[in-house]
C-alpha cells in the first residue's frame, strides 16, 4: 500500500464484498496520509463472481483479472484485497499489470525485507 500511495492519484480497490473494503479503505487513507499523498478511491465489488471459487476457480480468476483490467483502465493503481482473488492476476491484460497489486504478493515480499534486515 505504500508503494501504491505514493505513485497513484487514483486507486481502484477490488474486492468481493464491501466488507472487505470496509478494513482495507481505511489501511489505504492512513498509508496516503502518514506519506503526505492524496488519492482518491474508487471501489469495485463483484459479488456476483464469488460462487465460481467453489465451483470453477479457473473461471473465478479470469473473472477477477477482467475486473482489475477493467480497474486499472480508469485507475492509476488496483489494489487486489482478497488472498482468494490473487491468482487473477494472472489473468489482467498484459499492458496493465504493473498497475495491478495483489497484497500477498506484496505482504510477502515486504515480509522477506524485514526478515532479511
Amino acid at each position: 500500500m505504500e508503494r501504491v500511495v505514493q505513485s497513484a492519484g487514483s486507486v481502484a480497490l477490488l474486492a468481493t464484498a464491501e466488507s472487505v473494503l470496509k478494513s482495507v479503505e481505511p489501511l489505504v487513507l492512513d498509508k496516503a496520509c502518514k506519506f503526505g499523498c492524496q488519492v482518491s478511491i474508487r471501489r469495485f465489488i463483484e459479488e456476483n463472481i464469488w460462487l465460481l471459487l467453489l465451483s470453477d476457480p479457473a473461471a473465478f480468476y479470469q473473472a477477477v483479472g477482467t475486473a482489475a483490467t477493467g480497474a486499472a483502465k480508469e485507475c492509476d493503481a488496483v489494489i487486489i484485497t482478497q488472498v482468494s482473488m490473487a491468482p487473477g492476476w494472472n489473468y489482467v491484460e498484459e499492458g496493465l499489470k504493473k498497475k495491478v497489486y495483489p497484497t500477498p504478493l506484496y505482504a510477502v515480499r515486504a515480509i522477506k525485507r524485514i526478515l532479511v534486515e
